[in-house]
Formats: C-alpha cells, structure tokens, sequence
C-alpha cells in the first residue's frame, strides 16, 4: 500500500511540474520591435551616411527613407519572423535616391528579425543580417 501511495505522489508531482508552453506570437514576447521609431545604421555589412528611419505596428509600416516617406504592409510576423510587403514611397528626387532604392531591395528580402536591447537586426532567408537599426530615445 505505501508502495501505491508513492507511485501515485510521484505520478501528481511530475505532472505538477509541466512548464506553459508560450505562443510564439505573443504580445509580450514581439511587443519589443512594435512602436517604435528605429534608425537605419547599416546596409549590408557596411555604414550607412543617410538618414532613414522604421517604425512597425501589427500589420503596417512606416517611414522616411533617404529622401522619400515610405510605407506597405507587414506579413509572417511572429518573435521571429517578419516580411515587408507592397512598399509604396513618395516620388521625390534627391542625391540619395540610389541608397534609398538598395534599402527598398533589402527591405523586400527581410524573413526574420533579431532584436537585441536597442539594436534590430533584419535579416535575409539565409538567416544573414541584411539590415540594422537602432532604437531612437524620446
């Protein structure tokens, strides 16, 4: 009978210690990267000297490239994945407007994202960093 008795406390406390298992899509978990304004810092591995800036809601996205606003729809957006979708931009012409259409080329490219303290890394189907940005202070 202690034997039985055991067996079953054993039994309860394991299944007592089954851990939550968390949706991958969260609010707590993507509420990081939402919201915010994010400022282009480099382009394919390499310095960017333009101003141009990102911010992502749920379903949208926004900003001000090199010298025209931008925005589209987001699409995949999970802790981890993200794509950027129909990017329409105003149509002003400026020094930086070749700078501005190879941001437009990486930003169709992006499937996923890394985000780490103040740094956004998005990144390309080969998991490589394609884009980065930092988190602007208010």
């Amino acid at each position: 009978m202690k034997k039985a008795y055991l067996i079953v406390l054993s039994i309860f406390s394991l299944l007592s210690c089954s851990t939550k298992k968390v949706s991958s899509t969260s609010p707590k978990q993507t509420e990081n990267i939402l919201n915010k304004t994010w400022n282009l810092t480099h382009m394919n591995n390499e310095k960017v000297d333009f101003k141009t800036s990102l911010i992502i809601t749920n379903s949208r996205f926004n900003g001000k490239a090199a010298c025209n606003n931008y925005n589209g729809s987001v699409a995949n957006y999970t802790n981890t994945n993200i794509s950027f979708k129909t990017i329409m931009a105003t149509r002003m012409a400026c020094p930086k407007l070749s700078e501005e259409q190879a941001y437009f080329q990486a930003l169709k490219k992006v499937v996923a994202y890394k985000q780490t303290n103040n740094i956004l890394a998005l990144l390309d189907k080969d998991k490589e960093t394609i884009l980065v940005f930092t988190k602007e202070n208010r």
